[in-house]
């Protein structure tokens, strides 16, 4: 908080007017050109911290996605047996002996807690 302060002496003069006033402005701008550059501080290591988390998010959901890319590859293989299946079931008009429908879906999610973190803080802007 900044607090300005009358002067000690009564200001007689334009002159002395002058220079208390020169002097106010010039502290003023000192102190919030201090304040900017803590903030300006701030907000690098904000960003820091978040292309960090950014990129370690990314690294992960690049390793579930080769997972996910195998588990959609099982999944149609067996999407395919199944398709096999009920066509022979309707060819035929009975159930197949020895096979069965294989019913399995999985969903799998990226993480981005810290993208959403970031758009909250307002780091990405």
């Amino acid at each position: 908080m900044l607090d300005v302060h009358p002067p000690h002496e009564a200001v007689h003069t334009w002159r002395d007017f002058f220079i208390h006033l020169a002097t106010i402005t010039i502290g003023l701008l000192i102190a919030l050109g201090m304040e900017g550059c803590v903030e300006w501080m701030h907000h690098r290591n904000l960003v820091k911290e978040v292309e960090v988390s950014l990129h370690e998010e990314i690294k992960h959901n690049s390793d579930g996605l080769v997972k996910t890319q195998e588990d959609v590859q099982k999944q149609q293989q067996v999407l395919a047996k199944d398709v096999a299946i009920l066509k022979e079931i309707i060819r035929t008009n009975k159930q197949p002996e020895k096979d069965s429908l294989e019913i399995d879906f999985h969903v799998r999610g990226f993480d981005n807690v810290s993208w959403q973190t970031a758009q909250q803080t307002g780091a990405l802007s």
